[in-house]
């Protein structure tokens, strides 16, 4: 578990710290990374993959590369006071 916020290089919002599990045949896949609440932006943060050899287990941990993933939702802007300037010039 994190220690430490980040913070989304989008929107500067506390990212939350995400793990998802992946099945296939005799393997499991464990992706964490944060993920932000209000852009959807993803940090890779490490990956393990848990598998199953004749009746054995095995672990193998990856460190994924700490890669930034674009969001598909546009952050709201953070003051809207450039928006109050702007109109009262247009008086």
């Amino acid at each position: 578990m994190p220690k430490s916020v980040v913070l989304c290089p989008n929107c500067k919002v506390p990212m939350v710290y995400v793990q998802e599990v992946e099945r296939v045949g005799n393997e499991r896949r464990i992706v964490r990374y944060y993920k932000c609440p209000a852009c959807g932006a993803k940090i890779m943060d490490e990956v393990l993959k848990i598998i199953r050899v004749n009746g054995s287990v095995k672990l193998i941990a990856e460190q994924a590369p700490a890669r930034f993933v674009e969001g598909n939702r546009r952050p709201a802007p953070r003051h809207s006071s450039h928006l109050r300037r702007s109109s009262r010039h247009s008086r």
